[in-house]
This record gives C-alpha cells, sequence and structure tokens, in this order.
C-alpha cells in the first residue's frame, strides 16, 4: 500500500515523466527561440510568416516591439535559474506586468504614443490621473516589481546606498586633497625663494631713499 501511495504521489509531481529542471529547460529553449524569431521578424529575415507577425505586433506594440524578444530572454533565463515546480502564472503574471509597464512607460517618455494601442491604452488613465513625472515613477516601480517577482528575487537598497556615500566620501575626500595640495605647493614655492642678503637690501633701500 505504502509503495502504491508513493507512486502515486510520484505520478502527481512529474505527471509527465519528466523533472522540473528539464522541463524548465525545455521551455527556455522555446522562449530563447521564439526571441530569436521576433528578432529575425524585425529585420524582414524571417520569410512570410515573419513579415506578417512583425507589422502585427508593431502596431499593438510601436517601439516598444523590441521589448519583446527582451522579454523572452528575461523568462527564458528566470526559467533556467529557477527550481520551483509550479512558476507558470508567477511568470505569466510578472512578464505582462514588464511589458505593459515599459509599453507605458516608453508613451510617456516620448509623448508621441510610441508605445503602439498597449502603451497608449495604458498611460493615458496615468496621464489623465497622475501627469506625466508620477505616471512615469508608478509605472517605474511595477516594472521593478515585474522583474522582482519574474526572478523571485529581494530587494537589497543596501549596498546601492554605500555606493552612494562611498562615491561622494571619495569626492569630499578628493577635494580635500587637492586643496591640500595647493597649500604644500605654496610653502614649498615659498620655501625655494633664494633669501635676500643684507647688502643687497641695503643696496635697495639706498635706491629707494637716495641722499
Amino acid at each position: 500500500m505504502a509503495k502504491n501511495g508513493d507512486k502515486k504521489k510520484d505520478d502527481k509531481e512529474y505527471p509527465s515523466g519528466l523533472k522540473t529542471q528539464t522541463k524548465h529547460g525545455i521551455i527556455a529553449v522555446v522562449f530563447f527561440v521564439l526571441a530569436l524569431f521576433f528578432l529575425m521578424s524585425a529585420f524582414d529575415v524571417a520569410g512570410v510568416a515573419g513579415k506578417f507577425t512583425y507589422e502585427k505586433l508593431y502596431l499593438l506594440l510601436g517601439v516598444g516591439y523590441v521589448l519583446l524578444p527582451t522579454l523572452l530572454v528575461l523568462l527564458a533565463s528566470s526559467f533556467i535559474k529557477s527550481e520551483t515546480p509550479d512558476i507558470g502564472w508567477t511568470r505569466v503574471i510578472s512578464g505582462t506586468m514588464f511589458l505593459l509597464s515599459s509599453l507605458g512607460m516608453m508613451d510617456v517618455a516620448s509623448g508621441r504614443h510610441s508605445g503602439g494601442l498597449l502603451g497608449e491604452v495604458l498611460s493615458t488613465p496615468f496621464v489623465l490621473l497622475f501627469d506625466s513625472y508620477a505616471s512615469l515613477v508608478f509605472l517605474g516601480a511595477l516594472l521593478i516589481i515585474s522583474i522582482l517577482m519574474m526572478f523571485d528575487a529581494k530587494l537589497n537598497l543596501l549596498p546601492f546606498f554605500k555606493n552612494i556615500r562611498s562615491f561622494f566620501a571619495k569626492k569630499k575626500k578628493g577635494e580635500f586633497t587637492s586643496a591640500l595640495n595647493e597649500n604644500e605647493k605654496e610653502k614649498i614655492k615659498k620655501a625655494e625663494e633664494p633669501p635676500l642678503s643684507p647688502l643687497l637690501g641695503g643696496m635697495m633701500e639706498r635706491r629707494r631713499h637716495p641722499d
């Protein structure tokens, strides 16, 4: 009975007989191939199917079409790195958020609806409610959240702030060192000047005050 139970458990865990890493590897290869296809379509080297695909997707995405192969490469990388079995819906949601937020930011930043129809549809309510700058902030936050979800990573800002602090500390130290060097140069210059002899000093005084 125990053996039958274990067998059912194994069948439920791997219904296709493939390990999780193998499934993720297959999905990653599919994403890489699709990314290459979309990239080739943009350069009109993917035949009739590529040309048709590019024309239709360009209407939807505009200049943001380049985000599609980028997104697929990111998704493929996340599948390769992930060891969690059930990550399908998480990747779908994070990928959709990444694409839409990026298109919205492109549309708002360009001011000419460069994000295609999807970018215009997404950015219009944001701009009406929050104006351009605040819209970029909110859409940028969604973009960061989507990347964190995609790679299941935590946000660690401590090294970032440490780098900023060390940068300003080095800059301040450099300014202080340059000022110190200038003072040292002045002291050296004065020390290198020859002393005025008493005889020469007397002659100078006579020239200034002749009898």
